[in-house]
């Protein structure tokens, strides 16, 4: 009882000076609601402002990330020379162990669930297997966005649908970007010896499918939902740096 009472923030302010997301979270729902029951005349000036907030704070950490790879650069340096080659180790296998659960999730999972609607995964990969190449080459899934429409439409898909889905997949559906954030949390934790309970498993979960939603398609937009998240379960903010990139 008294975790779930601690999801309704007493202050606001304090809890995002604390960084505690879940209060945020929960007042950012419930302020969204409302703001969505007024009427536009009320609702859109609010609505640009908060966007143009959002927008502003992207382009800050994309400036400060710029600088990013320098320091990462100097920590891995650091570590090799200290600890050698072999510290180097645990990061590769993170590396092995996203693009598997990546690979299965997109195989397994989404060729069941392809399956069941009557498709074949393979048919859907090859039809868009150019735009899958520059999305992982340029670390951007939005540069492809209008080409899957497009795509789409010409292999009979309605306008009115294709119009609607992708977009709203892109904001909604980050299966991908939400299994990262949780594999990337989970290391971490094991870096700095942080023992995970099963509550704070289901609350990093839990923040991941909000926070997630979050995650514009563009590179390192990743790295700054993972500052949200892992404040949420006690974790180290200073680990993320392993994850910084442009």
């Amino acid at each position: 009882m008294g975790t779930i009472l601690s999801l309704v923030p007493t202050n606001i302010v304090a809890s995002m000076a604390k960084g505690d997301m879940l209060p945020i979270i929960f007042f950012s729902v419930l302020f969204g609601l409302g703001l969505s029951s007024l009427p536009a005349t009320h609702r859109e000036p609010l609505v640009t402002v908060f966007r143009s907030i959002s927008e502003t704070m992207f382009k800050v950490t994309h400036m400060v990330m710029r600088y990013a790879p320098v320091g990462v650069f100097a920590l891995i340096s650091v570590t090799v020379a200290t600890f050698g080659f072999a510290s180097l180790w645990p990061l590769a296998k993170l590396v092995i162990l996203v693009y598997f659960a990546i690979l299965f999730f997109a195989l397994v999972v989404l060729g069941l669930v392809a399956r069941v609607c009557g498709l074949s995964i393979w048919t859907l990969i090859r039809i868009l297997k150019d735009e899958l190449i520059l999305a992982y080459s340029t670390a951007s899934s939005e540069s492809v966005l209008p080409r899957i429409i497009e795509k789409m439409e010409a292999y009979g898909a309605p306008a009115s649908i294709t119009s609607f889905v992708v977009p709203t997949g892109y904001s909604f559906n980050l299966d991908g970007s939400t299994l990262y954030q949780s594999i990337a949390a989970i290391f971490i934790a094991q870096l700095y010896g942080i023992d995970l309970s099963l509550w704070q498993e289901i609350t990093l979960v839990l923040t991941l499918m909000v926070t997630s939603k979050g995650i514009a398609g563009v590179p390192g937009v990743s790295f700054v939902v993972l500052l949200a998240t892992l404040g949420s379960v006690g974790i180290p903010l200073e680990g993320s740096g392993l994850y910084c990139r442009r």
